[in-house]
């Protein structure tokens, strides 16, 4: 309960939730399951949260889902493939174990339900099988050579793997009076492409306003007409 864990957009996600229903502390498993007692998996809850961004949720993230069987115990899959714009939130899912053959949830009483987190990195994303470093930098409005530079255990630039993460741009920790504008005219870039990066400021306020010591994903130009190092 609590165990946290690292994904990163595009990369396909697979935990195991395993959960039994003895009926009573003097029984074994096999004992409730001869007795009828059978058991399901279910969400209770997810919270989405990130720096200024805090919302409980009735159902899983998108894209997500629970796969199993009704038994006793029962082993349930949690999968899922984070998409672009869910990356920089951190997902708190809890479940709860439910009696499948009585309709009782031993979960939602006396605060027994199981939670784990999910820290979707931001600025890091998986390659897909039919995706080049080209594809990749064209896809986030960057450079290819830039991201090339930012991931040396890629030998050649032609040569990437369906699974591998790599790492769009570095990330930025604000300082005290950053804003986007200030931000993104330091790194030569712009207010849209910071948001696009960072989905989280978005969610968090219309306005965009921004925290210190919040980290925000930047990729920025190389180019001396464009950066604006101060």
């Amino acid at each position: 309960n609590g165990s946290v864990y690292h994904a990163h957009v595009g990369c396909p996600l697979s935990l195991n939730i395993i959960a039994e229903d003895r009926s009573s502390g003097s029984k074994t498993v096999m004992e409730a399951r001869t007795n009828g007692y059978l058991v399901v998996v279910r969400s209770f809850f997810t919270v989405v949260s990130s720096f200024m961004y805090n919302e409980k949720r009735s159902s899983l993230p998108t894209g997500a889902s629970l796969q199993q069987s009704v038994g006793n115990p029962v082993n349930a899959s949690l999968i899922w493939t984070p998409t672009r714009g869910q990356e920089g939130f951190d997902y708190d899912m809890c479940f709860i174990a439910f009696d499948a053959s009585y309709n009782f949830s031993y979960g939602q009483q006396d605060n027994q339900h199981f939670c784990i987190v999910i820290k979707v990195e931001r600025c890091k994303v998986c390659i897909q099988s039919d995706t080049s470093l080209q594809d990749l930098a064209k896809s986030w409005v960057a450079n290819w050579r830039e991201i090339w530079s930012g991931n040396h255990f890629l030998q050649d630039p032609d040569v990437v793997f369906a699974g591998q993460v790599i790492t769009v741009g570095p990330t930025y920790t604000v300082q005290a009076n950053d804003d986007l504008w200030t931000i993104s005219r330091r790194f030569g870039t712009s207010i849209d492409r910071l948001l696009e990066w960072n989905p989280d400021v978005v969610a968090s306020n219309a306005s965009g306003a921004l925290a210190v010591d919040q980290t925000l994903c930047v990729v920025p130009s190389t180019c001396v007409y464009d950066a604006h190092v101060t």
